[in-house]
């Protein structure tokens, strides 16, 4: 092969590469919720102001993770678990939740990929309008070179595995408190 098919080929891999990037699935980045597992309270929750993240880019920073995504699997997750009943917008409820993604770290290469989520949660009290619980949860996904051949699936796999991770753990936290 001369100079000039190499650069050819190389350039195609590359956008072939870049083209598998996906976006992380709602559906991937919700937990599977044994409902047995947590306390049912009687009050109402409504999702607040969630906040943070980056939206994926195939072509400099890959697949990350947004505030949109995390709200839709926040809130699936949250009624799955029965915790709360969980309100619109618009009602008023008994507690109100927002939510910052502070950081992700994620690898630009490997075999093994894992990505790190941290994210903080405030339970503001809806009467008093005063944060009654507040924590920074971490967590660590790791996707496997042997969960996909494609990088950039691996990626996305460890994503959406760290925000399921994340989610648990909250639910776990919240369901202490018995509220």
């Amino acid at each position: 092969m001369d100079n000039l098919s190499k650069y050819l080929f190389v350039v195609i891999a590359t956008i072939l590469l870049l083209g598998c990037t996906t976006t992380p699935q709602l559906a991937n980045m919700v937990p599977y919720i044994p409902n047995e597992n947590y306390y049912h309270s009687n009050k109402s929750l409504k999702l607040g102001e969630i906040v943070g993240g980056e939206k994926s880019d195939p072509l400099f920073k890959g697949s990350r993770i947004d505030a949109i995504s995390l709200r839709g699997a926040l809130s699936i997750a949250i009624q799955n678990s029965h915790m709360f009943q969980l309100l619109n917008f618009n009602q008023e409820a008994n507690y109100l939740l927002n939510v910052m993604i502070l950081s992700q770290n994620q690898p630009a290469l490997g075999l093994d990929m894992s990505v790190s989520l941290t994210v903080r949660y405030y339970l503001i009290d809806g009467a008093t309008k005063q944060v009654i619980w507040s924590n920074d949860i971490t967590s660590i996904y790791t996707a496997k070179f042997s969960d996909s051949l494609i990088g950039a699936s691996r990626l996305n796999m460890a994503n959406e595995g760290a925000v399921r991770e994340n989610i648990v753990i909250f639910l776990h936290e919240i369901s202490s408190l018995r509220l």
